[in-house]
């Protein structure tokens, strides 16, 4: 909410959500109104992203 809304207007190009309970990983990067939903990863999946090409994030490895 807040915080998402004032990233916006200061401009971040990307936001992430990580919630471990969900062992959920939300990548949304800015619009015009606001950001988009890019990639949504859950469980034990590799995550990857345009922004930082040749990165993955095994999120097996980062869940308690």
């Amino acid at each position: 909410g807040i915080k998402m809304k004032l990233y916006h207007r200061f401009g971040v190009a990307h936001y992430w959500i990580v919630d471990p309970v969900r062992r959920r990983l939300e990548v949304r990067e800015r619009g015009a109104r606001g950001y988009r939903l890019v990639a949504t990863y859950v469980e034990d999946a590799e995550a990857t992203t345009a922004l930082f090409p040749g990165l993955t994030i095994e999120l097996s490895e980062i869940w308690p």
